[in-house]
């Protein structure tokens, strides 16, 4: 499936540019993810990073590192970030929010539609990239490139 979208011009080309300029609605998405962020405790990240931990190397991997490395060093670097004890816990929450948001399978546009609900996600990550990009360092970056390289 993944080279019909290649040869038709599909979807990591769309993932893209969805990851550098989201839409009105996945930028939406994202203030409401964040704004439910601003009332998490230290517990609940702590509970949010255990799911990610399980989940996200698995998924990340199996999917996303394949369609656009971009996305992937982005969503590589806000797992680092989450587990970095120096970045702020608002931050942290956003980020965390975000990575949930992609392993959930339910969303604006469900991942069970091949390839098509990698998108969605990767609108929302780029609306919370917006917002907290600043709270990834360089090591977060080098980090991820890292991973990428050697998966």
């Amino acid at each position: 499936m993944a080279g019909f979208w290649r040869r038709h011009g599909g979807e990591s080309e769309r993932m893209a540019a969805e990851s550098a300029s989201p839409s009105d609605a996945h930028a939406a998405k994202a203030k409401l993810l964040l704004e439910d962020a601003s009332h998490m405790s230290e517990e609940d990240i702590g509970e949010a990073r255990s799911r990610i931990d399980l989940e996200f190397v698995a998924k990340f991997v199996r999917v996303l590192s394949r369609l656009n490395p971009e996305v992937a060093v982005r969503l590589l670097a806000a797992y680092y970030a989450l587990r970095d004890p120096g970045v702020p816990t608002h931050a942290k929450a956003g980020f965390a929010l975000a990575l949930l948001y992609f392993l959930n399978p339910v969303d604006l546009i469900p991942d069970a539609m091949p390839l098509i609900g990698l998108l969605d996600d990767a609108g929302v990550l780029a609306g919370i990239w917006m917002y907290l990009s600043g709270h990834v360092t360089p090591a977060h970056k080098e980090q991820a490139e890292a991973f990428l390289a050697n998966a």
